[in-house]
């Protein structure tokens, strides 16, 4: 009996240590590393078409790193100011659909449609909430 009691309980540590939470890895993602804009686009409204910013040479210098610890950073280039920038934190989704970054100056979550990623690209985009239904979209390529 004793011998019965003593598997019973060596298969229930087997079973509670065999089993493993399911969490987002972010060290395995591939949005880890750093990006380079490539294009910075907006539109007006869900049906418009998407066009550069103004601004795009100023946005060009911009670059986003990932961090696998779930940390962001963002660099903006000599147009904004030297070494001018955001940070906070970042999650994907587990079905890499959407991006969402909490930032160090600003209070909630902001989330972010992602409509590319792989190896070499990102596309985000996002409703920047004003009243006149305006949309942007970040193209990055990877430079790490």
């Amino acid at each position: 009996m004793k011998a019965m009691k003593f598997l019973y309980i060596l298969f229930a540590l087997c079973i509670f240590t065999s089993c493993e939470k399911d969490e987002d890895k972010t060290e395995d993602s591939p949005i880890v590393g750093t990006w380079q804009v490539v294009n910075y686009e907006r539109k007006t409204g869900v049906n418009g078409t998407w066009a550069s910013v103004s601004d795009l040479s100023c946005r060009l210098q911009e670059k986003q790193t990932y961090s696998a610890d779930g940390q962001f950073s963002q660099t903006s280039g000599a147009c904004a100011g030297a070494n001018t920038g955001i940070s906070g934190t970042w999650k994907l989704s587990s079905n890499q659909s959407t991006v969402t970054y909490t930032y160090a100056k600003y209070t909630g979550e902001f989330p972010r449609t992602v409509e590319k990623l792989n190896a070499s690209d990102l596309v985000i985009s996002w409703d920047s909430g004003s009243t006149t239904g305006t949309y942007f979209r970040v193209t990055y390529r990877k430079s790490n």
